[in-house]
């Protein structure tokens, strides 16, 4: 008697396999660098702000849409090195005072999601962030404490 509950047929078909590709898929870059690259060095950077209220204390959520580079790698698509390209300053006003001003380098992430804790924001102030990078290039969003 064997193991199986059920008989094996005499004549057995191959088990099913997908179908695999034998050229392999193209090498792409994710890299957003390679791709300023790629459109002539046109890159579009979008600043997001959020902010949310618990127990009197404002936390105001930044997301910038950088690519933060280093200067110490190469592209994979030139083989040159990437320029450093960062956010230097980034600036959290509160109704236009400044609460909170950032000096920042290379050593932070590319998209860096910015978390401030405020204890003097109220609802309806008007929260301003603003950033400049090595390159020149500035951001800005605003939004009321809601």
């Amino acid at each position: 008697m064997s193991a199986s509950r059920w008989a094996r047929p005499r004549w057995s078909m191959p088990m099913w396999r997908p179908k695999t590709r034998s050229i392999p898929w193209p090498a792409r870059s994710r890299s957003r660098s390679a791709a300023v690259e790629a459109n002539g060095g046109f890159m579009h950077i979008a600043t997001k702000m959020k902010t949310r209220t618990m127990h009197g204390i404002t936390e105001v959520l930044v997301l910038v849409n950088h690519p933060m580079d280093t200067g110490l790698v190469r592209s994979k698509v030139t083989h040159k090195i990437i320029p450093a390209h960062f956010i230097k300053t980034l600036t959290v006003a509160v109704n236009h005072k400044p609460a909170v001003i950032t000096d920042m380098s290379i050593a932070i992430s590319k998209d860096p999601l910015i978390a401030v804790k405020l204890t003097h924001a109220k609802k309806g102030d008007l929260v301003t962030v603003d950033w400049i990078d090595n390159e020149g290039m500035t951001g800005h969003a605003q939004t009321h404490v809601s």
